[in-house]
């Protein structure tokens, strides 16, 4: 959700940005879950073609900044820890939550990203 979320902002607002979305644990290929689906479609954003995939080397290295969810992620990717994020200093993952809890999810890395979104300016 926070990569689209990104790309959405960032495209009413007319900025360029490369925003990925991989995982550290991912499983390749896998859909975004119903209740992330169904949350995105009530701002506009359309998650139906998101498929998971592993984070790279090259990802991480190519990379100005690096977002993540949590302090765990941030401390498992310690080499990069100058472009190293954490959102909202940490989001909890929703999965297996319901659609309430995939709802708050969005909001806060919805906000979360306004504020990166100001740091930046």
């Amino acid at each position: 959700m926070a990569a689209a979320i990104a790309r959405h902002k960032a495209s009413c607002d007319s900025t360029e940005i490369i925003c990925e979305s991989a995982g550290l644990a991912a499983a390749e290929g896998q859909p975004a879950s119903l209740n992330a689906v169904i949350v995105c479609d009530e701002i506009g954003i359309d998650l139906h073609e998101h498929r998971s995939r592993q984070v790279t080397g090259e990802m991480l290295t190519s990379s100005d900044l690096i977002v993540c969810m949590s302090p765990s992620h941030a401390a498992a990717l310690r080499l990069y820890a100058d472009k190293v994020l954490v959102l909202g200093g940490g989001i909890v993952d929703p999965y297996g939550g319901n659609v309430a809890v995939y709802r708050n999810c969005r909001d806060r890395i919805s906000a979360a990203i306004d504020e990166i979104w100001e740091q930046l300016k």
